[in-house]
């Protein structure tokens, strides 16, 4: 079980905060980004703090150029940062200025590295590698049969190239990730069906109705691609269907995906709540029959196991390494938000202090093996972001090798 240190304040309070963050570069240094309103709820803006390797606390904010990052900053190589901003454009503001800006972990970033303004824009992500190569992918929402997927690529060192056209259709959902090669995976839906590409074949997914609400992807350092995501068809009148939660795996050096496995049926009266890849396991919000219970189950198939101390109204928010976060009562005054340490099935523990805490993001020190965890908190009637990782004591623990003993897949 990991100990935490108490909540640390990474930002200023801010009228509202939220889609927080989280990210590191190479050597360890964390890299939170989030979004906010400024003097009133209309007028938004973004920004970004550097925590060195090592230190205590996040350093001074930065605002960045941009209302809306997609996605959050990516970091790459020892200090390098990439952010991409969707903004749209008065007065229709159907039109959206899309850009990347590359910079120094800490610093300022520079002018845009991409720089397109296109048509209503939806999903905009952007995913790298350790060494750089830079993946920004969107879908334009053009009609009802002819929204199109488009993916613009950086190579390592290199400048971003034209955008390229992948796919046409009624799209909903989107998103990419890179190998440590380079390898490109784009996922995304075409009216309840998930269609991939990767090493420039395109395949669509055999499982369940895939209305996705999350939809998630990775290539491992091996090679082998995974994409994960909860589906659920909601009506325009608000009617919900069967939910389903899966995960499908395309093996290091195979031409195809398999077929999705299905880790869990959600009734139709239940709304799925969240899902997210760890390390070597999915983890989601299930259903127990009365209520939400967080859930993981290995990629590679295997039993399914309750999260201890998972339960009620849960929302998976995200996952890294062997740590899962959530949030309890999510949208109201009661928000709380949790970890898991998955490697051992130890209880879940809380992480916030104050009782509006919801919105939470984790990812992984490469060079320790620590996670950090942001979260959006109100503590007095201001929202403002904090974090906390394990105490000192406990991520060199998470830093060590495992002993020979430790069972396949606990790590």
């Amino acid at each position: 079980m990991l100990a935490w240190t108490p909540p640390q304040p990474v930002s200023p309070p801010y009228p509202s905060a939220f889609l927080p963050a989280i990210a590191f570069t190479g050597d360890g240094t964390a890299l939170a980004s989030w979004g906010h309103s400024r003097q009133s709820a209309a007028t938004l803006g973004s920004a970004l703090a550097a925590r060195p390797p090592g230190a205590a606390r996040f350093g001074a904010v930065h605002r960045l150029p941009a209302a809306a990052i997609a996605g959050g900053a990516v970091g790459y190589g020892a200090r390098r940062v990439a952010v991409a901003a969707s903004d749209p454009i008065p007065p229709a503001r159907r039109r959206v200025r899309l850009t990347v800006r590359l910079g120094r972990a800490g610093g300022t970033l520079g002018t845009p590295a991409f720089d397109a303004v296109r048509r209503d824009v939806s999903r905009p992500t952007l995913a790298a590698d350790a060494r750089g190569d830079l993946a920004f992918a969107w879908f334009e929402n053009r009609g009802v049969h002819d929204d199109r997927v488009y993916v613009a690529t950086r190579p390592a060192g290199g400048r971003f190239g034209s955008p390229r056209l992948i796919a046409t259709g009624q799209l909903r959902n989107l998103t990419v990730a890179v190998g440590r090669r380079g390898q490109l995976l784009t996922v995304w839906e075409d009216f309840g069906r998930l269609r991939v590409r990767f090493r420039g074949r395109t395949q669509t997914l055999r499982s369940e109705p895939a209305f996705t609400q999350r939809l998630r992807a990775r290539v491992d350092a091996g090679g082998r691609a995974v994409v994960a995501w909860d589906a659920q068809a909601v009506s325009s009148g608000g009617d919900i269907g069967t939910g389903y939660v899966e995960v499908a795996v395309r093996a290091a050096g195979a031409a195809r995906f398999a077929a999705a496995r299905l880790l869990e049926t959600i009734p139709a009266t239940v709304p799925v709540n969240g899902m997210a890849l760890a390390g070597r396991r999915v983890v989601w919000s299930g259903w127990d029959g009365a209520q939400y219970a967080v859930r993981s189950a290995p990629i590679a198939g295997g039993a399914v196991a309750a999260v201890p101390a998972a339960t009620g109204a849960v929302r998976v928010e995200g996952a890294a390494g062997d740590v899962a976060v959530f949030t309890r009562d999510p949208y109201e005054d009661a928000g709380t938000v949790f970890a898991a340490d998955l490697s051992d099935g130890s209880a879940a523990q809380r992480l916030s202090v104050a009782p509006n805490a919801r919105e939470a993001a984790v990812a992984v020190d490469p060079r320790t093996h620590a996670p950090t965890v942001v979260w959006v908190d109100r503590p007095d009637g201001r929202d403002r972001i904090e974090a906390a990782t394990p105490s000192p004591s406990r991520r060199r623990a998470a830093a060590a090798p495992p002993s020979r003993g430790t069972p396949a897949g606990s790590r």
